[in-house]
């Protein structure tokens, strides 16, 4: 293919794009046990998720109901809002409301038990349950979450819903990604009485008795536009340390979403020289699903204008704009800088090398600038990976 792509065929990859490069360093591992990831350190794709599962697998369990603490006293716990002791905080509502209003308020499977949670581990798996009001719950249902319809009632009048989808309110989305993603990780079938759960943007898939939830895209952009925020997070810990003993990965580090669903994209060495220029290569782990296509890597640059050409005409991504906006980037084909756009081998892998011969112009990348890089695949522009920074040095 001409590697100089027309800008009009550069599309945004997806709407998590502009979150991944928005020009600041990805987010490390936080507030996990020194040595928790250890098993999952320097890989990336299909063997990244297999050690995430392996770390995260064989959790301590409790009773749904009825053994002494079980799954009604953890969310009297997880969910307790903090101005009010007595009260519990209700998802997709937001309502505090009294402990003792139960039954109206009661137990939501965010992973509906319909769809592989009704029994086993994931029946009593306190990351993916939540207090939530007993109507809105029922309204939701076993619906698959995605976006649009028409508004709940007064009970959650920030979420929607339609025959088959449920859309919770904005300050929910990246919770519930990021559980979702967890629950398709830390069951995978591999023991006894415990289902293999999986995420899909295939609708037909998802229906009464089957193991699969969704919609997969529609998740990935929540957990990108919804950050972990402080009450997740203490959550979080309250399962780990008292509760389960086991960890949601994708709270601790958000990149691994990206490698896991997105690819991952890893270099050689992250710097370059001012004076001299060098090398950069990017070896490129997309997952055999991704086999045989066409890639393009992105670049963003810190303390620059959107769309400020760099040497060899790549051209910074457009920042912080709608996400119907197109991301551009220009001229690929300039000597100074070689193969950005490439076709994966057809186990998903590949390179891409940066080399720049010359002095960095100082008017571009000064001494201290650091560039951002991502990969998208194109055709569809569906899929981005996680970001590599490299930093221009003396």
């Amino acid at each position: 293919m001409n590697p100089s792509i027309p800008l009009y065929l550069v599309r945004r990859a997806a709407p998590m794009l502009a979150a991944l490069l928005l020009c600041t360093p990805p987010q490390a591992a936080a507030d996990a046990p020194p040595g928790y990831y250890d098993g999952a350190k320097g890989k990336t794709g299909a063997a990244l998720r297999s050690a995430l599962h392996d770390i995260i697998d064989n959790h301590t369990t409790i009773p749904f109901s009825g053994g002494g603490y079980d799954t009604h006293d953890a969310l009297e716990d997880l969910d307790q809002d903090p101005a009010n002791q007595n009260n519990v905080l209700l998802l997709y509502s937001g309502w505090s409301v009294a402990k003792s209003s139960w039954p109206d308020w009661n137990r939501e499977h965010s992973w509906p038990k319909s769809y592989g949670t009704d029994s086993g581990p994931p029946h009593t798996d306190m990351h993916h349950i939540f207090a939530c009001d007993a109507s809105v719950n029922t309204i939701r249902g076993n619906k698959y979450f995605d976006e649009g319809g028409s508004s709940v009632p007064w009970e959650a009048p920030e979420c929607r819903y339609d025959a088959d989808s449920f859309e919770p309110r904005d300050a929910d989305k990246g919770d519930l990604a990021r559980v979702m993603l967890y629950m398709d990780v830390r069951y995978s079938g591999d023991a006894g009485g415990e289902p293999d759960l999986e995420l899909t943007d295939d609708t037909w898939l998802i229906q009464a008795d089957s193991r699969y939830m969704g919609k997969l895209s529609t998740l990935i952009e929540w957990h990108a536009l919804d950050p972990v925020d402080e009450r997740e997070r203490n959550r979080h810990e309250q399962i780990y340390s008292d509760i389960q003993h086991n960890r949601n990965p994708f709270i601790d580090n958000a990149n691994w979403v990206y490698s896991l669903w997105g690819g991952a994209l890893l270099a050689d060495y992250h710097e370059l020289s001012a004076t001299t220029g060098g090398t950069i290569t990017f070896s490129i782990d997309a997952g055999a699903g991704e086999g045989n296509r066409d890639l393009l890597l992105l670049a963003c640059v810190s303390g620059t204008e959107p769309g400020t050409l760099l040497p060899g005409g790549l051209a910074t991504i457009p920042l912080n704009q709608d996400w119907l906006t197109n991301y551009v980037i220009a001229n690929l084909s300039t000597p100074q800088f070689r193969d950005f756009q490439q076709t994966l081998d057809p186990w998903g892998r590949g390179t891409a090398v940066l080399s720049v011969t010359d002095p960095l112009p100082p008017q571009y990348l000064p001494v201290g600038t650091t560039l951002y890089f991502a990969y998208a695949l194109m055709n569809p522009y569906d899929t981005v990976s996680n970001v590599i920074t490299v930093e221009v040095t003396p």
